[in-house]
C-alpha cells in the first residue's frame, strides 16, 4: 500500500506494491557527530523489521494523516501498535525533533534526501517479516 503524504511524496511500507522503489518508507533517526553510536533506540544495522516500530520512540502525524494510517494499519496486521511519543503534523517540525534526537519518524527517503546527503539524519530500510512469528524472532535477534 502506498499513500501520498502532505509533503508530496508517496510512502510505502514493506510488502506493499508500488510504482517504483523510490517511494519506499524508511525509519529516520538522528546523527550526532559527537557520539560514536548514532542509534539511541538501538535499532542497529541498515534495516529494521516493521514490527520494531512498536518499540522505537516515534514522532508521527496524528490520524487521519495518510502516513499515520499506513503505519497503524501495517502494525495492526502484525498485532502490535506504534510507540508514538509525539504527534506532529508538520514535517519540518517532525524532522527538527528527529535531528534533536527526540525520536524517530517514518517517511519516504525521497522526502528527506537533502538531509540524508548532508549527514544530518540517517535512515534504516523497513523490511517486512514473512510471518508474525518470524517478525517476533527477528525483533529479538536484532536487538543489541
Amino acid at each position: 500500500m502506498a499513500v501520498d503524504g502532505a509533503c508530496g511524496h508517496r510512502h510505502r511500507l514493506p510488502g506493499a506494491a508500488a510504482a517504483d522503489a523510490g517511494d519506499r518508507a524508511a525509519l529516520l533517526g538522528r546523527i550526532d557527530p559527537a557520539r560514536a553510536v548514532n542509534d539511541p533506540a538501538g535499532v542497529g544495522g541498515d534495516t529494521v523489521a516493521t514490527i520494531r516500530l512498536a518499540e522505537i520512540p516515534l514522532i508521527l502525524p496524528a490520524r487521519p494523516h495518510g502516513l499515520r494510517v499506513l503505519v497503524d494499519n501495517a502494525l495492526e496486521q502484525l498485532g502490535v501498535s506504534a510507540r508514538v511519543e509525539f504527534e506532529v503534523d508538520a514535517m519540518p517540525s517532525t524532522l527538527s525533533l528527529v535531528e534533536q534526537g527526540v525520536g524517530y519518524t517514518v517517511l519516504s527517503e525521497a522526502a528527506v534526501k537533502h538531509l540524508l546527503k548532508a549527514g544530518r539524519i540517517r535512515s534504516w530500510s523497513l523490511m517486512a517479516a514473512v510471518s508474525e512469528s518470524d517478525a517476533e524472532h527477528q525483533s529479538r535477534d536484532e536487538r543489541p
